[in-house]
């Protein structure tokens, strides 16, 4: 939308009615031809807007090709690049739901945060632990058994978001054997972690409400939900380590979008793998 004054722009910008303001100074294109002769006096040309919303970035970047564009031709000058793209992998061909899925898996494997924390606590509440405690069963073996049946919960939920997603459109490319393995692997490191939630409730109710802090950590700071963009502290070889590679789920995204949109196999996921199963161990140690 056009709006000559500077200040109702702005407003509107404010209220998320428009999403850039363009300023352009007075005859801009005769300073443009001057500009060809001199060489000496840049043309200021302003963009404005909110650089936390997407719809400014994507509208700045088309005004500015617009406006480079408008500028070679008043100076009657051709590009002397020609931009040639070639998309890597299957981005190109999906749609925003399809690539949103691999988060979708990852998110429905979190929720085992909750039921593996719930059922340890469970066993405590009934004095099954105390039984447990005077049988000759060691802890390896009462966790081995939880976390066997939490792992299945976890496999289920997975390929049941999948189901749902080809139901709704999603294609499901990818080696089903390193899908399936990741799903293990995450589902583990998460079970992993929810020991340490356990370790934090007397009763299976607090973990409801304690449990949401560490949850919308996982969601939101591990790329499940959305892309992020995170300076890494250091690469172990070539793979980058960032202050959110302490949480599983990175990894297993990562793993997930190499396998399912790249078609990579296991050597090429090995770094995730590495990750997923160092973290499940230090997650165990720390709960244990």
């Amino acid at each position: 939308m056009r709006c000559n004054d500077q200040a109702k722009a702005a407003e509107k910008i404010r209220n998320k009615e428009a999403d850039l303001l363009l300023i352009i100074p007075e005859s801009f294109s005769q300073r443009i031809l001057s500009y060809r002769d001199s060489y000496r006096f840049p043309v200021p040309v302003e963009f404005t807007g909110d650089l936390t919303r997407m719809e400014y970035m994507l509208s700045a970047i088309w005004t500015y090709n617009r406006v480079e564009k408008y500028i070679y031709t008043q100076l009657h000058l051709s590009n002397p690049i020609v931009f040639k793209e070639t998309p890597m992998g299957e981005g190109l061909h999906r749609t925003e739901f399809e690539l949103a899925v691999p988060g979708l898996v990852i998110f429905a494997i979190l929720m085992l945060m909750f039921s593996a924390s719930i059922a340890i606590m469970n066993e405590t509440e009934k004095g099954t632990i105390i039984r447990l405690r005077m049988a000759p069963v060691g802890t390896g073996t009462v966790l081995a058994g939880i976390s066997a049946v939490q792992v299945l919960l976890g496999i289920i939920s997975a390929f049941i978001t999948l189901g749902v997603a080809a139901a709704m459109g999603f294609r499901m490319d990818g080696s089903f054997w390193l899908i399936l393995f990741i799903c293990i692997l995450t589902s583990i490191s998460v079970i992993a972690f929810s020991l340490i939630l356990a370790a934090f409730a007397r009763s299976a109710n607090p973990i409801l409400i304690v449990g949401n802090f560490p949850f919308f950590i996982f969601m939101f700071l591990s790329g499940a939900m959305f892309p992020l963009n995170i300076t890494p502290w250091f690469t172990a070889g070539e793979y980058p380590i960032a202050v959110n590679s302490l949480l599983s789920p990175v990894h297993a995204v990562s793993a997930l979008n190499k396998v399912i949109f790249y078609h990579m196999g296991l050597r090429d996921i090995l770094p995730e793998l590495i990750s997923l199963a160092l973290l499940s161990a230090v997650y165990y140690f720390l709960g244990i």
